[in-house]
């Protein structure tokens, strides 16, 4: 599957082994057949015993850190088997923005030719290829031509970079930097600036991580991932990383942000210290991160292990945000209280559970300490969940245990239990009244 051996990761390696085991099903068996020799067949069998999320995030992981490294024919099928997975009308958007980040521009709009339908009702897919379109010479004219208003996305980046101010937008930044380019930190006031431009809320929102891989180019990424993953001749890989892709403050800033959202804890606290000391202000790329990493998605518990060190610069850098620290907390409190889960977020989440999501979220939880239901929540919780689907009330009292034993929350007597279910869970975390938390 791979050129080369060197290059196999853990992914990778259930792949090459599951092929060499005499069962012929599970998910890494079935999916390296499907890579081996693409069909409707294989494709509908992984679909109805796996999630699609499962299918899409290991053809994500292939297609975003392995590409380059696969053998032509691995390289040809995942192309196929993202064109066969249009037809399902599902989201699908990370696959093709991550295939044109390898600029296969010609490929993707091959697909939106035979399958404009799923292009038509995807607009963020849609204008990522119109984006990556606007830069290919043999694809500009014919592309522009059928866009409508509805691609606001490309059109504003459109509008951005040749309308009048852009020129003049460049010029001012130059300057700025020539005159503050000596300065270990940034300009503050840091809350007022990005309130006058109406940019707090974006700058503290929670970016996704398709998003925050798409400001990389390929080459960089991989060579993040490699030296995350190799402790042999760090110092000379990281070398390398400074003089051939991380430049600039832009370019730290961007590879900071990418580095903390992504889950590989080896060598992070090396590579982030690296970054800060050569970029001393990149850091303020992490501000939201830090302040609200147990609201974000669970891969953020890597950045946490990194602030739990005794070295981190991170933390160092914070007592020159002392004077904005009170506005600027205050600010994301009014921002955090927005995105916090509300009870019809939590019961749809858990209404999508199969068993490996739950152990993930249980393992998750143990690790971090972060609950997946808010413990403010139990009493309306248990109350409507008499109402759920018996497997939805029986993943509820599963967390619910698992958050008195991993975190030691009670339970309070319910005002009402109706179901069977919610008899038996509450009678199991009454069992569990007298064990302590686990240290």
């Amino acid at each position: 599957m791979l050129k080369e051996l060197i290059d196999e990761d853990d992914f990778c390696r259930k792949l090459r082994t599951s092929k060499e085991e005499d069962s012929k099903t599970g998910f890494y068996r079935l999916f390296y057949v499907l890579l081996d020799d693409p069909s409707l067949q294989v494709l509908e069998s992984l679909l109805s015993n796996y999630t699609l999320q499962d299918v899409v995030n290991g053809l994500k992981h292939l297609i975003k850190f392995k590409f380059d490294r696969l053998t032509k024919e691995v390289y040809a099928n995942i192309l196929l088997v993202v064109r066969m997975m249009l037809d399902y009308e599902e989201n699908i958007d990370t696959l093709i923005i991550n295939l044109l980040r390898h600029h296969l521009v010609e490929e993707v709009y091959s697909m939106y030719k035979d399958k404009p339908k799923y292009f038509n009702n995807h607009p963020n897919c849609l204008s990522f290829l119109a984006f990556f379109c606007a830069q290919s010479s043999t694809r500009r004219d014919a592309f522009e031509a059928n866009l409508s208003t509805r691609d606001f996305l490309f059109m504003t980046i459109k509008e951005m970079m040749s309308g009048s101010h852009f020129e003049d937008q460049k010029k001012k930044k130059i300057k700025k930097e020539s005159i503050h380019g000596s300065s270990e930190y940034p300009i503050f006031p840091f809350t007022s600036y990005f309130s006058s431009k109406k940019l707090l809320p974006a700058l503290f929102m929670p970016t996704s991580l398709n998003i925050l891989s798409s400001q990389l180019s390929v080459d960089l990424e991989m060579n993040i991932m490699f030296i995350l993953e190799h402790d042999q001749n760090f110092d000379f890989h990281l070398e390398l990383l400074f003089k051939n892709h991380i430049r600039n403050l832009d370019d730290a800033c961007r590879v900071l942000r990418f580095v903390v959202n992504i889950p590989y804890p080896q060598n992070i606290g090396r590579l982030v210290n690296s970054l800060l000391d050569k970029y001393p202000s990149s850091y303020i790329a992490v501000i939201y991160d830090m302040l609200f990493w147990n609201q974000k998605e669970r891969l953020n518990g890597n950045l946490v292990e990194y602030l739990k060190g005794n070295s981190n610069k991170i933390a160092e850098k914070i007592t020159s945000l002392q004077e904005e620290w009170k506005p600027l907390k205050l600010a994301m409190e009014s921002i955090k209280k927005r995105q916090e889960c509300t009870v019809e977020s939590i019961t749809k989440m858990i209404h999508g559970l199969n068993f490996q999501k739950y152990f993930g979220l249980v393992k998750e939880m143990e690790k971090w300490g972060t609950p997946i239901v808010p413990k403010e929540m139990y009493d309306r919780i248990i109350l409507e969940s008499s109402e759920w689907d018996g497997y939805a009330q029986v993943y509820l009292w599963k967390i619910i245990g698992f958050q008195k034993i991993y975190l030691g929350l009670d339970v309070d007597t319910p005002k009402r239990i109706e179901s069977l279910e919610g008899i038996e869970g509450f009678e199991i975390i009454k069992s569990l009244s007298n064990i302590k938390k686990r240290t």
